[in-house]
């Protein structure tokens, strides 16, 4: 979403299976409200209270919605509190997903003085009390590029993805840098940490601003 866009934004999703459909949102302004036509049977709800990092962007948070039935054609309009800032929007339609939220990490944000090759965003911050919880992790950053995700312990993770604005002109500020991963514990009922592999130009990373949320699935 570039900056100054028409505020609700909107989006279209298709939503063809049983579950939820998640809103992965990492923006400079904060979201008001999300809805949708038609209306989910469940949220749209926030997995958290707003969350920005040090620099006052890079506002994170993950939205839920499930249908009884699957509507198929969703529109979906993102409300903020500005305009003029951009956004990077991650959605999943999961089947057997559910909008149970196990935990959410609430937020991290950090601040480094030297240039490194990874930094982790999320050092033990959840803990699931459930087996097969669908992770989401997001984050935003500034000054370096994300290229990774390093696993968790279990290696459990199965999708990652990485924007990275800061090579990309167009209306889009230019160090609008993003990281997600979908991750499952199967099993294992410990602490997650997911730590980003990120290349870095003369200049250390200033700010990042990450969260992680964990959702029950349908057996």
């Amino acid at each position: 979403m570039p900056k100054n866009a028409p505020n609700p934004w909107k989006v279209g999703v298709v939503v063809d299976v049983p579950g939820a459909v998640y809103l992965a949102y990492v923006g400079n302004d904060s979201i008001t409200s999300v809805t949708s036509s038609p209306s989910p049977n469940v949220g749209w709800t926030a997995s958290g209270a707003d969350f920005n990092g040090l620099n006052g962007h890079n506002h994170v948070n993950i939205y839920c919605a499930s249908w009884t039935s699957p509507p198929g054609y969703v529109s979906l309009n993102i409300n903020r509190s500005a305009t003029s800032n951009d956004s990077i929007n991650m959605m999943y339609v999961v089947a057997k997903g559910t909008c149970n939220l196990d935990l959410d990490s609430g937020g991290q944000a950090g601040n480094q003085a030297s240039i490194v090759s990874q930094v982790t965003v999320c050092n033990g911050c959840l803990t699931p009390t459930a087996q097969n919880d669908l992770i989401l992790s997001e984050g935003g950053q500034f000054d370096c590029t994300a290229t990774s995700l390093v696993a968790p312990a279990s290696n459990a993770f199965f999708a990652t993805g990485w924007y990275n604005g800061n090579t990309v002109g167009g209306p889009q500020q230019v160090d609008e840098n993003n990281m997600w991963a979908v991750i499952r514990n199967g099993s294992s009922l410990s602490p997650v940490t997911v730590t980003v592999g990120e290349t870095c130009g003369s200049t250390a990373e200033g700010n990042w601003a990450n969260r992680v949320a964990a959702y029950k699935t349908l057996p």
